[in-house]
């Protein structure tokens, strides 16, 4: 395949994946990393907007996406400077363009690529199938910007993203010809569950526990949400 590999993780909705994320973006944070992070959460009011997944405009799609990616490192004047700059020079916005501009603002530093929640660019056909075109074109581009920003900066750029299951991440690693190295993010153990109820409710006894378990069947966002239900009545009594 192509160059340097891209990070992944995949999972299913509520497992966890945009927590991990922020983690992984902390823990580099406090190494000297700069970090940018892009989403298309649509929990965080993210969601694509309007042609930023239509497979049947890539360029668009690519465009939109850097221009998500610059809004995130750019003060709004500068960025709309930018902008103006490079679709009068080429229409459109090109991985090289980006690359020199995040080169420049993080001269001498590692860089480390978040993307949260790329498989919400998956577009539906008339017919009703779906299509990942959007998330392989941004996945494509995504390394190949890893890629210069790393040759440019002579410093270290790793792009990584979320997707919803692993099939889309190996269909945009046969789409994009890049290794993909994937992270497991699985379903939370017993012992997880355990560990995370006694932090928040140090008093619940084993039965309790066991019921939790059983009814999230090891998923976090479902944990949470009974630990919120279970303070929200104990501020209530």
């Amino acid at each position: 395949g192509k160059g340097q590999p891209i990070i992944a993780t995949g999972a299913t909705t509520g497992v966890g994946k945009s927590r991990f994320l922020e983690e992984v973006r902390m823990k580099n944070k406090k190494q000297g990393w700069e970090v940018i992070c892009v989403s298309y959460n649509s929990m965080a009011n993210l969601a694509p907007r309007k042609g930023e997944n239509d497979f049947t405009n890539l360029q668009q799609v690519e465009d939109m996406f850097f221009s998500r990616l610059l809004c995130m490192l750019l003060p709004s004047d500068e960025f709309e400077k930018v902008r103006l700059s490079l679709n009068t020079r080429f229409k459109s916005i090109s991985s090289r363009d980006v690359a020199e501009i995040m080169a420049k603002k993080f001269a001498g530093k590692n860089l480390l690529i978040l993307i949260d929640e790329v498989g919400m660019l998956v577009g539906e056909r008339q017919d009703g199938s779906k299509s990942d075109a959007a998330v392989n074109r941004v996945i494509s581009v995504l390394g190949t910007l890893a890629e210069d920003i790393t040759m440019l900066n002579k410093k270290t750029c790793i792009a990584f993203f979320t997707a919803l299951n692993q099939s889309m991440i190996d269909s945009s690693c046969t789409n994009s010809s890049r290794r993909i190295i994937t992270i497991p993010l699985p379903l939370l153990s017993k012992e997880d569950v355990t560990s995370i109820v006694n932090d928040k409710k140090p008093d619940v006894n084993d039965v309790v526990l066991e019921h939790i378990f059983a009814i999230s069947a090891g998923h976090s966002r479902t944990v949470e949400a009974f630990l919120e239900l279970e303070w929200e009545s104990d501020g209530s009594s």
